[in-house]
């Protein structure tokens, strides 16, 4: 705690990251959470989540998305094993449910692995691994059929960039011709409104192993190998696309590991999590590598799934722990905020995220999308939900305190707040509990506890300060704590 307590005196901690990876005394770290993201000031709770559509869907989720419509509509789009679906109703609606929009008939499947989105004009096109024809749907309430042109069969991501679909199979790229999504033969000169096809294929061989994923970057694409990554740019003529490595010592695991960001690509690349520009990638900075390696399954990081925040800046990588609920379903996630370069630690267990996770239009939810385990998409539209945040020790390796009152500092006030208080006579030790918080008038938590190291646990719930709109959420934020000790002796 640094220098000896006065009597009566109180000290403000504020917090400053989550980073298990550091000394567990450095002060102001979290080493915990439950049901919060950072912030700029802090950590503020999750709204708790209602369904966005009521009806489960039919299947597990393989992938997601949302459709924004250049006549400002929207529709959701879901795929599994077995079919494609689209939202039949009113977002928010308890009537709202998925509907099978892929033409199959009942007694037919498409047998796909992992269902991924692109966007090209008003045209959704879908991709599902394995030996499924890449799909279309026109507008938003068109049904998916097998896009016409001959795109490949089998293709596992798509992209839409410089007026182009790309797709891949294996470590080979596949482009539509300009200005369409429905020719797809190679090269051959020939003109569409007086513009050369450039519509072609070609592999990337530097390193062995398919393609797991790729990102539009501006006009160019950042294209993953597990180990590998490149940056691809249009040149046209008879190469179409060039394809320069800019990195040979990294890649990732799955599309899903990777997020577009403003900034640039966002991803968790073999040993930890990087952005990328078009060069060479930086690490993200971080305290907490060596715990998530500690915590995740190696094993399930292909089953990784991610998502971007637009109104927050936050990034969110959900991960299948070593202990998950659910066999193969992520459970845990981390949370980076990217303007206060502040991260988080959850819980949370969902098969699959939709991506774009948002839409802006007269009825925006930016608030974020999940898929929980029975199937149904929910978005953190409700009240103001719980938090619970862990902190790291206080105190000092020579003296005895003894810690007397804790009080947090809010932005945005909890409806109601609990703490309890843990010791230790020497970090690593397991911790000991002491008697529970009396919260008094004065919003001061009272204790009486005494060791060489202390740190509390806070859970709040609610709020009073704020209400919810739809562009901002209601739930307590909390920056820090005040605390109030006194020196009992040396040891």
């Amino acid at each position: 705690m640094g220098t000896p307590f006065k009597t009566g005196e109180a000290r403000e901690i504020p917090f400053t990251d989550f980073a298990p990876d550091l000394e567990r005394d450095a002060k102001g770290i979290i080493l915990d959470a439950q049901g919060a993201f950072p912030t700029v000031s802090g950590y503020q709770a999750f709204n708790q989540a209602l369904p966005h559509i009521y009806g489960p869907l039919p299947e597990t989720p393989t992938g997601a998305t949302v459709g924004l419509y250049s006549t400002g509509a929207i529709q959701h789009f879901a795929g599994g094993y077995q079919h494609l679906y689209g939202l039949q109703g009113t977002m928010d609606d308890p009537a709202s449910v998925w509907t099978q929009i892929d033409g199959l008939g009942p007694n037919a499947q498409f047998q796909a692995g992992k269902w991924r989105f692109a966007q090209y004009n008003d045209d959704m096109i879908a991709v599902g691994d394995m030996n499924v024809l890449p799909q279309v749907a026109s507008g938003p309430a068109g049904g998916f059929g097998i896009l016409p042109g001959g795109p490949p069969q089998g293709a596992t991501i798509v992209l839409a960039v410089n007026s182009q679909v790309m797709m891949f199979v294996g470590n080979t790229w596949y482009v539509s011709a300009i200005g369409t999504d429905r020719v797809w033969v190679t090269n051959t000169g020939s003109p569409i409104n007086g513009t050369q096809v450039q519509s072609g294929f070609a592999p990337i061989t530097d390193f062995p192993g398919p393609v797991v994923a790729a990102q539009v970057l501006y006009r160019q694409v950042v294209v993953f190998k597990n180990q590998g990554i490149w940056l691809m740019s249009y040149v046209g003529g008879d190469a179409i696309w060039s394809v320069q490595i800019i990195s040979d010592v990294n890649g990732t695991w799955t599309q899903e590991c990777t997020m577009a960001i403003p900034e640039g690509i966002a991803f968790f690349g073999l040993d930890d999590f990087y952005l990328c520009t078009g060069y060479t990638p930086v690490r993200i900075p971080n305290n907490l590598k060596e715990w998530f390696f500690d915590t995740a399954d190696p094993s399930q990081f292909a089953k990784m799934t991610s998502r971007y925040d637009p109104y927050h800046a936050i990034g969110y990588w959900h991960f299948v722990s070593k202990q998950p609920p659910f066999a193969g379903v992520p459970d845990r996630f981390v949370a980076y905020n990217f303007r206060a370069k502040r991260w988080a630690p959850g819980y949370l267990n969902t098969p699959c995220v939709p991506i774009p996770n948002y839409h802006f239009t007269s009825n925006a939810d930016i608030n974020g999308f999940y898929f929980d385990t029975s199937n149904v998409l929910q978005t953190f539209r409700g009240p103001a939900g719980n938090m619970r945040i862990l902190t790291g020790y206080m105190g000092e390796p020579g003296k005895i305190t003894q810690l007397m009152a804790v009080r947090p500092k809010y932005t945005n006030f909890p409806a109601s707040e609990s703490l309890q208080a843990f010791h230790v006579q020497a970090l690593g030790r397991p911790d000991r509990q002491g008697s529970p918080a009396t919260l008094g008038q004065d919003r001061w938590f009272y204790l009486r506890q005494s060791a060489r190291y202390h740190r509390v646990q806070l859970e709040v719930s609610g709020s009073l300060t704020m209400t919810g709109t739809e562009n901002l959420l209601a739930g307590a934020e909390v920056t820090g704590f005040a605390l109030q000790a006194r020196e009992t002796g040396d040891r």
